[in-house]
């Protein structure tokens, strides 16, 4: 585009030369053809990268988002967002202490009666493993269906009595392709090439049977429930 530009000013300025000496000027059109060609075909060829290049950009900006909401609970995120996480994190836990950031999950819409959660539409646990204690080694995979495209993170939550909303226990970045999930297009299921697989280690306070696990929207502010239990005793 640029060097498009450049050739149209140097036929312009040509133009006006010829126009003041009173020449005529039949290669002026092709000339402003030929330069709308390279300019067109230079533009064809950027533009696939440029659409990956913005499409990368409001992933990271969306996971960004989803990941402030839940600072207090994700895990080092340097290597996925390419910020120091660790400042973030110290940052907004000082803004919440002032009162100027909500605490964490307050804002969030938990859809946990959306029907569409039936069917895994938004998608499972797959693994549970017992480390030590009460530790557990979590794993599955999630999806947005409306949207086409991986969740925006992952928030493992317990239920807890007192609090009108779950507690978030720990917060992941989908990072792995799962190609065993591709199943077409039908249901805008994962593509082979999407990163939707996560993993994650939460230590419950109570029995694993409290913890659910949401994938985030950070679009909507949504958070929808996977399948699956955390329980390591379904995986044995």
């Amino acid at each position: 585009v640029l060097i498009a530009t450049v050739m149209l000013a140097a036929v312009c300025l040509q133009h006006d030369r010829a126009a003041r000496q009173g020449r005529p000027r039949p290669w002026l059109s092709r000339a402003i053809a030929a330069s709308w060609g390279v300019g067109v075909t230079l533009y064809g060829l950027a533009l696939p990268s440029a659409l990956v290049e913005a499409r990368e950009t409001r992933t990271g900006r969306l996971q960004g988002k989803a990941a402030l909401e839940f600072s207090t609970v994700a895990e080092p995120l340097d290597y996925l967002l390419h910020i120091d996480w660790n400042r973030v994190r110290v940052e907004a836990a000082g803004l919440r202490k002032k009162g100027l950031l909500p605490p964490a999950g307050t804002r969030t819409r938990w859809m946990l009666h959306d029907p569409r959660a039936s069917d895994c539409a938004f998608g499972a646990v797959t693994h549970a493993e017992r480390l030590q204690g009460r530790e557990l080694d979590v794993a599955g995979w999630a999806w947005l269906p409306s949207e086409g495209r991986p969740a925006d993170g992952v928030i493992v939550t317990e239920r807890s009595r007192r609090a009108p909303y779950p507690r978030p226990l720990r917060f992941v970045l989908p990072s792995v392709q799962r190609p065993d999930l591709a199943f077409g297009d039908a249901h805008r299921t994962p593509e082979a090439e999407a990163p939707v697989g996560w993993r994650g280690q939460v230590t419950p306070s109570v029995s694993p049977r409290a913890v659910q696990v949401w994938a985030i929207d950070a679009v909507a502010v949504r958070a929808y429930p996977l399948c699956g239990s955390v329980d390591p005793a379904r995986y044995r």
